[in-house]
């Protein structure tokens, strides 16, 4: 399922998603293919946003060269680079990244070291098993615009091609193997993050912790 949405003159078009890098790289070949300007930039974090040095994050071809919040642009040339300028805001000046373009996209990646997460000897609330935590991907841009709006829905329906949002959606307790739910979700999971998931039982995909319980998918056919 594609969300779907917008305010004021914008549209988004964004997937909730949990992937092993196998599975990112294998979704950026294929924007590069349809978009070989595409470029992806580190997120400025709240120290480099009020720093008094120019941020110095290159725009790069792949993810993988990413920290963990990602800014997707449309490079003007082969040999652009990220531009920031400083804007008044109510804290003081604050550094912004210039957009090439109206276009645009956002990517949280799934956390690299989420499968293999750690339990305090004294935790004593849900169960917490490997899993990868859940990650979010979306492409906005001027809804005037029909060509950015039809690039938007072919980048995001690419999703498609290296994931699957057929998955189970489970409850797991704390000393308990998952409990099904229900079929189908929000999440699109990697093929590379579903052949993970498959190696053991309790292996989660876009792990979520709440109050009593953790939830999150399983592949669809545990329990076909």
């Amino acid at each position: 399922m594609t969300t779907k949405g917008s305010s004021g003159d914008q549209f988004f078009r964004g997937k909730e998603i949990a992937f092993m890098p196998e599975d990112e790289e294998a979704y950026c070949e294929l924007l590069r293919q349809k978009a070989p300007s595409i470029r992806f930039i580190d997120d400025l974090n709240y120290k480099e946003v009020a720093a008094s040095s120019v941020p110095g994050h290159l725009a790069n071809r792949t993810v993988a060269a990413c920290g963990l919040v990602v800014i997707i642009l449309f490079a003007p040339s082969d040999d652009w680079q990220p531009e920031y300028r400083q804007v008044d805001t109510p804290l003081g000046q604050r550094w912004s990244l210039r957009h090439p373009s109206r276009l645009h996209g956002r990517w949280w990646r799934t956390r690299p070291n989420a499968h293999s997460r750690a339990e305090p000897a004294a935790y004593k609330g849900p169960r917490n098993p490997p899993g990868l935590g859940p990650a979010r991907l979306y492409f906005s841009g001027q809804k005037d615009d029909p060509e950015h709006v039809r690039l938007a829905g072919e980048l995001i329906r690419l999703v498609s091609r290296v994931a699957t949002n057929k998955l189970l959606f489970v409850r797991t307790e704390r000393t308990e193997p998952p409990v099904p739910v229900l079929r189908g979700g929000m999440t699109w999971a990697g093929f590379h993050a579903i052949e993970w998931a498959k190696q053991s039982p309790d292996r989660i995909l876009g792990w979520t912790r709440a109050e009593a319980h953790s939830y999150g998918y399983r592949p669809l056919n545990d329990h076909a």
